[in-house]
């Protein structure tokens, strides 16, 4: 097959669908696909997310990832991939949403409150 990969905004799809299937760990591995890709290809780390732009792509992958991760009981993994959504979109609602599920899950419901703030 000489078809080219698929694009991370696909992978993103694919791993949306995937989720909303109850297939976290597929969607999970779409979804490390489509960052792998998107870091690879120098995507811009611009700090989206705020008011009525956009948040990057990397954001919308970590923040989803984290979902899965959380999804399936591994909390410290959903951290992380909050705490990179957030990184990339800081004043982006969701990804603080992600963080502070993700810290409520590993009882740090004060820093989950603070995330937030």
């Amino acid at each position: 097959d000489d078809s080219p990969p698929p694009s991370a905004e696909t992978l993103r799809a694919l791993g949306s669908a995937a989720f909303q299937a109850g297939a976290f760990s597929e969607a999970e591995t779409h979804w490390t696909s489509a960052i792998e890709m998107e870091q690879r290809d120098g995507a811009k780390t611009g700090k989206g997310g705020g008011g009525n732009s956009p948040p990057p792509l990397l954001a919308v992958l970590y923040s989803n990832r984290s979902a899965a991760h959380l999804a399936q009981s591994n909390s410290r993994a959903a951290l992380s991939d909050a705490l990179s959504a957030v990184g990339f979109a800081p004043r982006w609602a969701r990804a603080r949403s992600r963080q502070a599920a993700a810290l409520a899950a590993l009882g740090r419901t004060e820093g989950a409150a603070l995330a937030l703030a």
